[in-house]
């Protein structure tokens, strides 16, 4: 989808269906599709 014009603006449901997946096993997929170096940074949490 990331590379498909007719989906630019368009609201896309990536929640799971049938499987669970993270959001960090998400965002390293993402980057593995998209050739790009990914470099996660993490914070603590909210209060």
């Amino acid at each position: 989808m990331a590379f498909e014009p007719s989906v630019v603006g368009e609201i896309i449901n990536i929640g799971p269906d049938d499987e669970f997946i993270t959001i960090n096993e998400l965002a390293v997929m993402i980057a593995k599709l998209l050739d790009f170096d990914l470099h996660r940074q993490y914070t603590r949490g909210r209060p």
